[in-house]
């Protein structure tokens, strides 16, 4: 009650801007994440702290998820097999689009896939896993290269890596 408002409106300006790095906002513009920040600026100050967060949380959860899932899966006949190549980030979020490809190879065919993933999680893991082994079991030969780092290999063998 003593300490007037004005003061303590004074104290959280100085410390809010304190709070901005301007080396962090340069490194947010890097990897395209400005617009989440700006929001949550605007949130913050415009509607209130609760808001400003609950915004930027939810921007943040969204760009995840729209990362998770640029998956690009390409599949063409060649004269004797099939060629599928997988690359991007290989999620939970992406397994929809690889079963829908895959199942457009018909069974029995052999196929090679090239596998160009940054990261593969346990749940694209069992369902590439199991398309193949289903695959294999109609008579297809199925030849998984890993053209970047091994993902598949590993968990394959009972020894997944761990995201660093």
């Amino acid at each position: 009650r003593i300490i007037p408002l004005a003061v303590l409106a004074g104290l959280l300006v100085h410390v809010g801007i304190n709070l901005v790095n301007l080396a962090h906002i340069r490194e947010l513009r890097k990897h395209h994440e400005i617009s989440i920040y700006l929001a949550t600026i605007l949130g913050v100050t415009g509607i209130n702290l609760l808001a400003g967060v609950g915004i930027g949380l939810g921007l943040s959860i969204f760009f995840l998820l729209r990362k998770l899932s640029s998956t690009d899966v390409s599949i063409e006949e060649r004269e004797v097999n099939w060629h599928v190549r997988i690359g991007g980030t290989l999620t939970f979020a992406s397994v929809p689009k690889l079963n829908a490809e895959l199942s457009r190879i018909p069974a029995g065919c052999p196929v090679d896939i090239d596998l160009a993933v940054d990261f593969i999680d346990h749940a694209a893991f069992e369902s590439l896993h199991s398309w193949r082994l289903n695959h294999e079991k109609t008579g297809g030969k199925v030849c998984i290269e890993e053209r970047q780092e091994e993902w598949y290999k590993p968990a394959a063998e009972g020894r997944p890596r761990c995201a660093r």
